[in-house]
C-alpha cells in the first residue's frame, strides 16, 4: 500500500509539472528559462516560433547569451558578464527593456522587449524571460507617425489652397517685388503688416537686408544670386527662411519667388507668409503624438509589471509546494499529497491569471467581489499561516484596490520565498481617506527596499498612486510592510503603473 501512494504521488507531480508546461506552451508570449550557468534549460513553442528555431533541442543546454544577445545594434561584440537579461541569477533583481535586440537562428538581428526574472531552478538561481518581436510595433509607430505627417501635411496643403484664393482676392500674404538688383518696386499692405514696414519707406531698399537677420544675410543673398542664373520662372516654392521684423523680433516665414519681365526689365517677386502658427500647431501635434506614445509604453510596462507581481508569483508557490512534496514523498506521503494538492491547485489559479493578464484585467475576484476577498483567496492558497485582520470589505477606486492587492500578493510572496516564516498578518483599513495596507510576518528579517530588491517594484507602484511604502526589517525579528494609498487620486497618478 506504502508503494502504490507513492507511485501516485509522482504521478501527481509529474501531471502538475505537466500542467504548468501545457499552461507555458499555450502562452502566445515567448518564454525561456536559463540555470544558474546561463544555460537554456527551457523554451516555450512560442519562442523557438519567434527565433526561427524548429526544435527545442537546437537551444536546450546551449548559453542563452551567445545564442541570441552576443552582439550590440552597432556590431561591437556584447560580452556575457555585461548582460543585463542574466543579471537576475546573481543579484536576484527583475530587468526590464522596453528594447533590446536579439539574434535568430539565421543571423538575422531584430527588436524585443523583455523582462527577466530570477526564478529557483534545480541547480540554483536561474532567470526566466519573456520577451516580444516588437518589430510590428516599431513599424505601426512609424506608420502612425507617417500618417500624422501627411495628415499635417495634407491640412496645410488645403490651408495653402484657401490662403491662395485669399492671396488673389485680398491679396493676403505679403507680396514683394523687386528689380534685377533686389531693390523694393513694390510692397502690398499684407507686407507691410508682416514685416512692420511702411511702403513709402522701403522703396528701393534692399529686399535682403530689410528682413533678414544680419547673420543670415549673406547666406540667403547668395541663394538669390544663384537662382538669377537660373533659367526658370519659378525660382523658390514654399522655402522656408527666418525673417525680421521692423520691431527686432524674428520669426519664420514661407516664401515663394518668381521670375517676371516687364518692359524689357527683369524683375522678381517674393511671396511671404508667416507661418508661426502653424509651427505652433506642429509642435503640439508633436507632444500629442509623444503622449500616445508614452501611454502605450507604459500600458506595456503595465503588463511586464503585473505579470511578475501576479501570476509569476503564484507560479512560484507552485515549485515551492512540489519541491517540499517532493522531499516529503518517502517519509510524509500524507503531507506530500496536502502540498501537491495546493500546487495542483496554485496551478490552476496562476493559469487564469495568465488568462486575465494577457486580456489585460486584473484576477476576476478582484474586480467581481474587491479587496478582501481577492486577498482572503490568495491567503488561502499559501503554504504558510496567513491571518487577516481587519480587511476593508467595501469597494474601492479600481487603481487603489489593484495597488493594495498587488502590494500584498508581492509581500506574501516575498514572505514564502524568502523569510522562513510561520504566521503572517495581513490588514487593509481605511482612515483619513487613505487606504493604510500592512503584511507583518514573524520570519528571518532582512528585507530592503533599493536596487536588485523586488521590493522597489512595490514602492514604484504605491509611488504611481500617490501613495508611500515603507518597510522595517530587522535580521532575526520579522518584516513589516505598510503602505498608505490615498482613496481619490489626482487626475493621471495612477496612469504609467494601472495594476490591470
Amino acid at each position: 500500500m506504502q508503494e502504490h501512494d507513492s507511485t501516485e504521488l509522482a504521478d501527481w507531480v509529474l501531471d502538475a509539472h505537466g500542467f504548468l508546461a501545457s499552461i507555458l506552451e499555450c502562452v502566445a508570449q515567448p518564454v525561456w528559462v536559463v540555470d544558474r550557468d546561463g544555460l537554456i534549460v527551457f523554451a516555450n513553442p512560442a519562442s523557438l516560433a519567434t527565433l526561427g528555431y524548429d526544435s527545442v533541442d537546437e537551444l536546450l543546454g546551449r548559453q542563452s547569451h551567445e545564442t541570441i544577445h552576443y552582439r550590440y545594434p552597432d556590431g561591437r561584440p556584447f560580452p556575457a558578464r555585461e548582460c543585463p537579461m542574466l543579471r537576475p541569477r546573481t543579484t536576484g533583481e527583475t530587468v526590464r527593456s522596453d528594447e533590446d535586440w536579439f539574434f535568430r537562428k539565421d543571423g538575422a538581428m531584430f527588436p524585443v522587449s523583455y523582462v527577466s526574472a530570477p526564478i529557483d531552478t534545480p541547480s540554483g538561481r536561474g532567470a526566466v524571460v519573456a520577451f516580444s518581436d516588437i518589430s510590428d510595433r516599431r513599424v505601426v509607430e512609424e506608420a502612425v507617425r507617417e500618417r500624422e505627417i501627411a495628415a499635417a501635411r495634407n491640412a496645410e496643403l488645403q490651408a495653402s489652397e484657401l490662403r491662395l484664393r485669399a492671396m488673389l482676392e485680398t491679396a493676403f500674404d505679403a507680396i514683394v517685388s523687386t528689380d534685377h538688383r533686389r531693390r523694393i518696386t513694390y510692397f502690398n499692405s499684407a507686407a507691410q503688416q508682416t514685416f512692420g514696414h511702411l511702403s513709402e519707406q522701403v522703396l528701393g531698399a534692399d529686399l535682403v537686408s530689410l528682413i533678414v537677420p544680419e547673420r543670415l544675410r549673406d547666406s540667403h543673398g547668395a541663394w538669390w544670386s544663384a537662382r538669377q542664373r537660373e533659367d526658370r520662372e519659378v525660382l523658390g516654392r514654399e522655402l522656408e527662411i527666418t525673417a525680421l521684423h521692423a520691431d527686432g523680433h524674428e520669426f519664420p516665414v514661407e516664401f515663394a519667388l518668381t521670375r517676371m519681365s516687364l518692359r524689357g526689365s527683369t524683375g522678381y517677386t517674393a511671396y511671404y507668409r508667416d507661418i508661426t502658427e502653424r509651427r505652433r500647431a506642429e509642435r503640439d501635434l508633436e507632444q500629442a503624438r509623444r503622449r500616445v506614445i508614452e501611454a502605450a509604453d507604459g500600458e506595456r510596462r503595465r503588463i511586464a509589471r503585473d505579470l511578475h507581481d501576479g501570476a509569476q508569483q503564484q507560479l512560484v508557490n507552485v515549485a515551492f509546494n512540489l519541491e517540499l512534496a517532493g522531499q516529503q514523498l518517502g517519509d510524509d506521503p500524507v503531507s506530500a499529497r496536502e502540498g501537491i494538492e495546493l500546487a495542483r491547485q496554485e496551478a490552476r489559479a496562476a493559469g487564469a491569471a495568465l488568462r486575465e493578464l494577457v486580456a489585460g484585467i486584473h484576477p476576476a475576484i478582484l474586480t467581481n467581489r474587491g479587496l478582501a476577498a481577492a486577498v482572503g483567496s490568495l491567503a488561502g492558497r499559501l503554504p504558510v499561516h496567513v491571518e487577516l485582520v481587519d480587511l476593508h470589505d467595501g469597494r474601492l477606486a479600481q487603481p487603489v484596490e489593484a495597488g493594495a492587492y498587488f502590494v500584498i500578493c508581492e509581500a506574501l510572496t516575498n514572505v514564502v520565498k524568502h523569510a522562513r516564516a510561520s504566521r503572517v498578518t495581513v490588514s487593509a483599513i481605511v482612515a483619513d481617506a487613505q487606504l493604510l495596507v500592512t503584511v507583518v510576518d514573524d520570519g528571518i528579517g532582512g528585507a530592503r527596499v533599493g536596487a536588485g530588491s523586488g521590493l522597489t517594484g512595490l514602492a514604484d507602484r504605491v509611488a504611481a498612486l500617490d501613495g508611500a511604502l515603507s518597510v522595517s526589517s530587522r535580521d532575526g525579528h520579522g518584516t513589516a510592510l505598510s503602505c498608505r494609498i490615498p482613496l481619490v487620486q489626482r487626475q493621471g497618478a495612477a496612469d504609467p503603473l494601472p495594476a490591470g
